[in-house]
């Protein structure tokens, strides 16, 4: 976990290459929750991460989050946007509701009761002609420009890493 404005690391962990990066997470943001952080924070997410599953433990443990969706992430509801910052309902689907059982037997009940999930996507065109696409819960008054760019303020090193996964 790597804290972008004041440029340093706030936690890593270092494991077995087959370990789910979705559970490290979790493991650094439980960290991070012991830190006692007293300003807001943001996580952001690249690509990878916006499971239904993920999505509802952030916002169980109450944690501002913004992830750069991939191509395929939530289709559905983005093609059903009439507009390019909406208020956007995730439905709980049976595969995914299956899913959550067999790898989060924990969440399961919590998840089929809740039915769905409200969060908030974003899309727009790069300069390259692709589309990028955010995801969070983080209120209206907090425009798309000004979320869009928090990306620049991804160092260098990362930011060229984004760049190729965006023009890839």
């Amino acid at each position: 976990m790597y804290d972008i404005l004041n440029q340093f690391y706030l936690d890593i962990e270092i494991s077995h290459i087959s370990t789910n990066e979705t559970e490290l997470a979790k493991k650094n943001l439980n960290h991070l929750k012991r830190m006692n952080i007293k300003q807001p924070v943001l996580v952001i997410f690249d690509r990878g991460y916006p499971s239904i599953e993920f999505v509802d433990f952030l916002e169980t443990e109450k944690i501002n989050y913004l992830f750069r969706l991939s191509s395929n992430d939530y289709k559905f509801e983005r093609n059903n946007m009439v507009s390019t910052d909406e208020a956007v309902i995730l439905r709980h689907t049976h595969q995914q509701l299956e899913k959550i059982r067999k790898r989060h037997p924990d969440r399961f009940e919590h998840m089929k009761e809740k039915v769905s999930t409200h969060t908030r996507i974003m899309t727009s065109i790069l300069p390259s002609g692709k589309e990028l696409a955010l995801m969070t819960n983080l209120p209206f008054e907090i425009s798309q420009k000004e979320l869009e760019d928090l990306l620049s303020l991804i160092p260098y090193s990362f930011y060229q890493r984004f760049l190729f996964q965006i023009t890839a």
